[in-house]
């Protein structure tokens, strides 16, 4: 089994940060170049199913929104190699300050499926190397979101929300 976390700090506020994320589900390709191709497949309150093409691999996942921890979790439904799940929060370095640097933490929990445990050795530094590469790549966007003047009352959404409405 595969645990681990990996964690960033990030230097804008945490709608900022929150509203990529969201962003992420519909365009997980805007943060992960790796992904060939996505869809949503289903939506339903505060989550979606989502299909994923890498390389010719199809993965499934049932995504889910807490909205009041800021947190994203995902459910494997179709792998070829894994079962598990994976979690995206974000973490306040301070409560009594909202202007205050946030940490971006995704993290890991998943198994090799039953016929892949012999004689396969899955690299897990690609994945490791993919992980913080959509660390980083989120953290330079919310970063240069906050860079910028603030936008004009009534402009427009950088995205659609996957809840809908947006």
């Amino acid at each position: 089994m595969l645990i681990t976390s990996y964690r960033t700090i990030v230097q804008a506020q945490t709608q900022t940060v929150w509203d990529l994320l969201l962003d992420r589900i519909e365009n997980p390709r805007r943060f992960q170049p790796i992904i060939d191709q996505s869809k949503v497949l289903e939506r339903f309150p505060l989550g979606v199913i989502r299909e994923m093409t890498v390389d010719d691999t199809v993965i499934r996942e049932r995504i889910t929104i807490e909205l009041g921890d800021y947190a994203i979790n995902s459910e494997l439904l179709e792998h070829p190699l894994y079962t598990g799940t994976t979690f995206t929060r974000i973490v306040p370095t301070s409560v009594q300050n909202p202007m205050a640097p946030v940490h971006l933490e995704i993290g890991l929990r998943l198994e090799l499926k039953e016929k892949h445990r012999e004689g396969l050795v899955e690299p897990e530094e690609d994945m490791e190397m993919a992980i913080k590469q959509e660390l980083q790549a989120i953290k330079q966007q919310a970063e240069e979101l906050e860079s910028r003047e603030t936008e004009p009352v009534g402009s427009e959404k950088r995205f659609r929300s996957p809840l809908g409405g947006g």
